[in-house]
This record gives structure tokens, sequence and C-alpha cells, in this order.
């Protein structure tokens, strides 16, 4: 499950959670807005600077998370271009050898025909 939950915060940009939670007070206006009155405004600052810490902390989770998705697929991009490389300096160094030499020198991995 926490897997899940990292995947949702990973995965979502900052401002769908700011629209998802203006849309959330906005629906439910009713309900806090007689609360909301009663609470001294030291106490609203403090909530309303824990909801742009929150923000603030989902917007980093996400641009961490695409850095680190960008760095992992140039790491295969280029473990990719070396594989490809290496295959081609192999496949021309083989391709100047003798059918012979090959035979010899490949033998041990080479399956036996019956």
């Amino acid at each position: 499950m926490n897997w899940l939950i990292g995947i949702v915060l990973d995965n979502t940009p900052w401002w769908a959670w700011a629209i998802a939670a203006t849309a959330a007070l906005a629906a439910t206006y009713q309900l806090w807005m007689p609360l909301w009155a009663l609470i001294p405004s030291p106490a609203k600052a403090a909530l309303i600077a824990i909801g742009g810490a929150i923000l603030a902390y989902l917007a980093g989770r996400n641009r961490g998370a695409s850095g680190a998705v960008e760095r992992e697929r140039a790491k295969q991009d280029a473990a990719t271009r070396k594989m490809i490389e290496e295959k081609k300096w192999i496949d021309d160094e083989t391709a100047h050898l003798s059918d012979d030499v090959l035979d010899r020198d490949n033998a041990r991995w080479v399956r036996k025909q019956p």
C-alpha cells in the first residue's frame, strides 16, 4: 500500500493537488466556514502556512522524482550505446577471422552437433 501512495505522490503534479484542495474547500464551504470564523487570526495564518508547506513539499517531491527518472533514462541510454559499440567492435573483429579460427576459439560455447 505504501508503494501505491508513493506512486500517486510522485506522479501527480503540485498544481493538481492545489486544484483538488481548492475544489474540496469550495465543495465543503458551508461546513468549514462557520468554524473558520471562530479561529483566531494567528491560527488561520499558521493553517495557511502549513497548507503552503505541504504544496511546496509535493512540488519538490514531484520535481525530484521526475529528475530521477530523467537521470535513470540517461544512464540506460548511455549503457545501451556502450553495448551497441561493443557489439559492433566484436562483429568487426570476428568478420576478419576465418571459419577455422572462429570454430577453434568458440568451441567451448558452441553446442556440438550429433
